[in-house]
């Protein structure tokens, strides 16, 4: 985090705010960074150059991603989705896939397992045993709510349909 402020600051740059986290090891670090004004578009590609050669020659060992940020309104929050299934390990890993490949954006997701379906005796491999079932909730959120409401809505059951699962949608607000 020290050689990636440093190298920033180095560059004429100020965070506006940054989170680092680490994850089985690989370490991950997004921030917002504020470059000085450039007099023209060719000013601010080449200062947006500058500072990705600068954290790729600093961090050598990492990744760089830099995406000049877009001028619009921060995407709301407006559905929660529920998706429950029986045998369906990766379930996360299904819908996120699903949802990034018609850019749908969600702001949170979680997972939960309800084991406790392996019967009465609570003894995996008994006759009365069902499969576990799987939950995730996730909150979806959009920059464009108006045109993306109902093409989301449909999305979000299609996905129900391509994973034989059982979709709940429900509206936070509008």
């Amino acid at each position: 985090m020290a050689a990636f402020t440093r190298t920033v600051l180095g560059q004429g740059g100020t965070l506006g705010g940054s989170r680092a986290q680490t994850v089985s090891g690989t370490a991950c670090i997004s921030a917002v960074v504020f470059l000085p004004e450039a007099a023209s578009v060719n000013g601010a590609i080449s200062k947006i150059t500058g500072l990705n050669w600068a954290l790729q020659t600093s961090l050598q060992d990492y990744h760089v991603s830099i995406r000049p940020a877009k001028e619009s309104q921060p995407p709301q929050i407006f559905a929660r989705v529920t998706v429950s299934a029986a045998d369906q390990m990766g379930i996360l890993a299904r819908i996120a896939d699903h949802l990034g490949s018609r850019s749908i954006q969600f702001s949170t997701m979680r997972a939960q397992t309800d084991a406790s379906r392996y019967g009465a005796d609570g003894i995996e491999g008994t006759d009365d045993d069902e499969p576990p079932l799987y939950n995730a909730v996730f909150e979806l959120s959009s920059s464009n709510l108006d045109e993306d409401l109902k093409w989301i809505e449909h999305e979000i059951y299609e996905l129900g349909a391509q994973m034989d699962v059982v979709v709940k949608y429900e509206l936070t607000q509008k």
